[in-house]
């Protein structure tokens, strides 16, 4: 009785560990296939805030929010349809596959595909993708 007890013990100790693992969530901005999808998730939402704050290039953002704060720039990336155009070549981005750089951290879709003014450049920094322009 005392081996059964054991045996039953150790049977439902493995079975509860199975259910504990947990799996861990890659981030999104690790690869374009997730980023891109995520970064049209944000605007559909209207999460401008979030998207700003995750996917424009550090550097960039750091440089626009000296002269404007983050409330004006995404104002003005409203009003002005900026936002409408981007959401509309992101969603023709995801279908084609962009040209990289030689070590693939720069990423374009160029204008003619995307409908935009300029080429679309996203840039990879610390292993997170980013717009860069």
């Amino acid at each position: 009785m005392k081996h059964l007890f054991i045996v039953a013990f150790l049977l439902f100790a493995s079975v509860s560990s199975c259910k504990t693992v947990k799996k861990v969530k890659q981030d999104p901005r690790t690869n374009l296939e997730t980023a891109i999808p995520d970064m049209i998730k944000m605007m559909e939402t209207e999460n401008y805030t979030a998207l700003f704050n995750t996917y424009v290039y550090p550097e960039d953002l750091e440089r626009m929010t000296q002269k404007k704060s983050l409330e004006e720039l995404i104002t003005n990336f409203v009003e002005n349809g900026k936002a409408e155009n981007l959401l509309k070549a992101l969603k023709t981005a995801q279908k084609y596959s962009p040209v990289y750089n030689n070590t693939k951290t720069e990423a374009i879709y160029k204008k003619e595909i995307t409908g935009l003014k300029k080429d679309l450049i996203l840039r990879k920094l610390n292993g997170f993708w980013y717009i860069a322009n």
